[in-house]
């Protein structure tokens, strides 16, 4: 790559002065002023699709230099036609130019990749005098209207935005779709045979990092595009609904499903003895398990769809859709119906945004009825209990693909009662302060997850594990045992047996120790000037802890802190202290629910953390008997 050198002048005036008055507003709690973001969309037909972009950004601190890096995709249907880069000084004065030819281009192949055709051009500049100014202009082609692009020029907390546009050019005969978040309508240009339609924001001022959010894209300026026609690599389709989007993606599983005489054979023989429909599947999907693994194939057309489940059975291996795609004609094998459905995974994703059909889908798992009920598939994962999705795909909306068409449904809905942390310990203080330990904890759901990964690993990788997830001081680990139940509802066991060199203080004649031994909340979320994004709770869950303590024989109990409790919409919590002859029992709860809460409540949220955070540092004292 060419290198460009920029000699930065000494300026001695202020940096206030550096930038015009109209952006002093925007340069508040800012790293980044977008000058200008405008991108204009041009639908040539159902084949082909031009964007071009100009961006300008003013860096303002090193906060910033991450959003003056240049980086765009591209594949069989993206190309990247042409690029041009300016850089300017604090004096907002051009001192370099980068070319297409300056760009880096990687392969994106992962470690988990068989093959992909996906690649990266990307650009970073070095500067360290600020403010610096970076403008990149660039053509992205198209090949097939699958996909286009987000308009989204809010992505990150500390940007401002001093003017942005969207223009999309489109044949009338063909009008495409558009979903608006947090902007108005568009104006609307009729010229001959095309439709123009053009967007505008200006002077928006920069967020500030907020802990527990909806992503930008939900709440900020942003607009999503897809068309009622389209086609790719030749096929082609229609979005116009759930229905219609289901029916292009069964036609591309449909002749998929082959499979050689001999796995027919011996998938029949391993269930011929079974009469239980679940008892069936679960044979099949453990089948499946033991004899692929997974790995990422994304070329071409193979992004949407799975590769010949008889080149899984004979190769062993394939990514999510052709595991999905073989689990579900293995299953065909011994008479069972099931789906293929596509999901937004991930539980940092939002979910489907159901009133806008288009391609919003990054992974394939398996939907199977069994009687009132119905069973979902991971087949990407050779440890995965049958039945359970987690917290990847559970409690999300998916597009279910039936020769009929496509039908929005609901994944496996997890609740608190699932999500559940419950952990018993025993606790023996001796006189001089330590304390002999033995904790039992049960890990169900999503919580199963916490230590499941854990439980196969080796005695000295699983103790590595302890010594970070204890949050004790100065302790030794003198036995522990990891074991699960891979059910449907999976769960995982941990039991520890520790000693704690100096649990308790003492003085001449007290001893103080904390009541609550390993469950204790230090998350409290960081005060808002002007809470923007609602707040959300990607999952719900809830933990028990039981702790009795054992209290030395010439010791006798002077405090123990009042029970509280709190309930809101958040969720609860409840600590109770009890004292039964020489023991003292601490009954704690905390369940959080899944939701999406106003801003309005952040105060109150913060409030919550705090008593929680403040009851979970109770203390008992014990004074010295005469």
């Amino acid at each position: 790559m060419k290198k460009i050198l920029i000699i930065c002048l000494s300026i001695s005036f202020s940096f206030s002065n550096l930038i015009a008055n109209e952006n002093n507003d925007l340069t508040k709690g800012a790293n980044v002023i977008i000058e200008n973001y405008d991108v204009e969309l041009i639908l040539k037909d159902q084949e082909k699709a031009i964007l071009k972009v100009n961006v300008k950004k003013q860096i303002l601190n090193e906060n910033g230099d991450k959003h003056a890096v240049f980086f765009e995709y591209y594949d069989k249907f993206k190309k990247i036609k042409s690029f041009k880069g300016k850089i300017y000084n604090v004096l907002n004065t051009e001192t370099g130019s980068i070319k297409y030819k300056d760009l880096i281009d990687r392969s994106l192949i992962s470690n988990y990749s068989l093959y992909e055709d996906n690649r990266v051009k990307y650009y970073q500049p070095i500067l360290k005098k600020y403010p610096y100014y970076i403008e990149y202009s660039y053509e992205i082609e198209y090949n097939g209207t699958f996909y286009l692009p987000i308009w989204q020029p809010i992505n990150s907390s500390h940007l401002s935005v001093k003017h942005a546009s969207l223009k999309i050019v489109q044949e009338k005969y063909n009008p495409i779709r558009y979903k608006l978040i947090q902007i108005e309508e568009p104006k609307v240009e009729s010229k001959e045979d095309m439709l123009i339609y053009k967007w505008e924001i200006e002077n928006i001022k920069a967020r500030e990092k907020e802990s527990l959010r909806l992503p930008y894209s939900l709440t900020s300026p942003t607009i999503y595009i897809a068309p009622n026609n389209f086609s790719i690599d030749g096929y082609s389709g229609s979005m116009k609904s759930w229905e219609e989007f289901g029916k292009w993606r069964y036609e591309l599983i449909k002749t998929q499903n082959n499979l050689p005489e001999e796995a027919i054979t011996e998938i029949k023989n391993l269930v011929k003895e079974k009469s239980n429909k679940l008892e069936i599947v679960k044979l099949v999907y453990e089948y499946m398990q033991n004899r692929t693994r997974y790995v990422s194939i994304q070329e071409g057309i193979g992004g949407w769809q799975p590769i010949d489940a008889e080149i899984v059975h004979r190769l062993g291996y394939g990514d999510c859709k052709a595991l999905t795609n073989y689990t579900k004609a293995l299953l065909n094998a011994v008479g069972i119906e099931s789906y293929y459905a596509v999901v937004r995974a991930g539980l940092k994703e939002s979910d489907l945004i159901k009133d806008f059909p288009s391609n919003q889908f990054n992974h394939a798992i398996l939907c199977v009825p069994i009687q009132t009920d119905t069973i979902w598939l991971e087949c990407t994962s050779q440890s995965s209990p049958f039945g359970y999705l987690g917290d990847f795909t559970g409690n999300k909306h998916a597009l279910l693909v039936t020769k009929s068409g496509g039908k929005i449904v609901k994944t496996t809905e997890y609740s608190k009662k699932h999500n559940l942390q419950n952990r018993k310990v025993l606790v023996d203080i001796k006189e001089d302060g330590s304390a002999d330990a033995i904790i039992n904890t049960k890990y169900e759901g999503f919580q199963y997850e916490n230590v499941s990964s854990y439980v196969k690993k080796s005695k000295s990788e699983q103790k590595e594990f302890l010594l970070k997830k204890l949050k004790i001081d100065n302790f030794e680990v003198n036995y522990f045992n990891f074991t699960e139940d891979k059910n449907i509802m999976p769960i995982a066991y941990d039991s520890i047996n520790l000693t704690i060199k100096e649990y308790a203080n003492l003085s001449s004649s007290r001893m103080f120790f904390d009541l609550n031994i390993l469950n204790k909340n230090t998350y409290v979320p960081q005060k808002s000037i002007e809470r923007i994004s609602p707040i959300k709770f990607s999952y719900p869950y809830k933990d028990i802890d039981s702790i009795e303590f054992s209290i030395p024989e010439n010791y006798s109990i002077e405090y123990v802190p009042d029970s509280y409790s709190i309930k809101n919409i958040f969720g609860e919590y409840k600590i109770d202290f009890i004292v039964k002859g020489t023991k003292i029992v601490v009954c704690r709860e905390l369940s959080l629910n899944k939701g999406i809460f106003p801003s309005e409540s952040y105060n109150d949220l913060i409030s919550f953390y705090e008593v929680i955070t403040k009851n979970d540092k109770a203390k008992c004292v014990l004074k010295l008997n005469n």
